[in-house]
């Protein structure tokens, strides 16, 4: 069995340990994982980068001939997949929590060197590279609190549902299943 499959064969919701996902649907939830990946891999980059510069750990540059490979390489191998699963696959895999995570991640992964590629040159520690920190940051806040503020700007515009129990109004009967507009004859 595939890890994808093996994650969610069914595309059912998920389980109800994780709450706050339950009430969210398909392609909610495939944007909130996305969210979260693009969160913790832009973290990670900056604490493993940070690393790597202080020389802390067994960490260091990868380099391929001589030359060092900066991770935006890999975030766009990762939207390309994940964009190319996104265009081409069935539904079911555009919603699959592996492509939301990679899309993610590799959304991080650029964007966490994007002044570098402004400046086409490597100013990931100096002051213009504080522009990619910024841009990060601003994503995960301002995406965040979109997740927030959406479903309850919904809930307040949609106008409450009728029940059996809602006493009818001008112009409306009560039937065994709710609340009804008569016709007018």
């Amino acid at each position: 069995m595939s890890i994808a499959k093996s994650l969610n064969p069914t595309n059912d919701p998920p389980p109800k340990s994780l709450g706050a996902l339950r009430g969210l649907g398909p392609r909610q939830r495939t944007a909130l994982i996305s969210w979260a990946a693009f969160a913790v891999t832009f973290g990670a980059a900056r604490a493993l980068t940070y690393a790597i510069k202080e020389e802390a750990g067994p960490f260091g540059d990868l380099n391929w001939g001589g030359v060092h490979l900066h991770h935006y390489l890999w975030g766009i191998k990762l939207l390309a997949a994940s964009g190319g699963v996104a265009i081409h696959g069935a539904d079911r895999f555009r919603v699959n929590p592996l492509v939301a995570i990679g899309y993610g991640a590799g959304a991080a992964l650029v964007v966490d060197e994007s002044a570098m590629l402004v400046h086409f040159k490597d100013v990931y520690w100096s002051k213009k590279g504080r522009v990619s920190m910024l841009v990060g940051t601003g994503l995960i806040g301002a995406v965040g609190a979109s997740f927030a503020f959406i479903p309850a700007w919904q809930r307040h515009r949609r106008p409450p549902e009728p029940n059996a129990d809602t006493p009818p109004s001008d112009g409306q009967e009560k039937t065994g299943v709710g609340v009804v507009a008569s016709q007018a004859s």
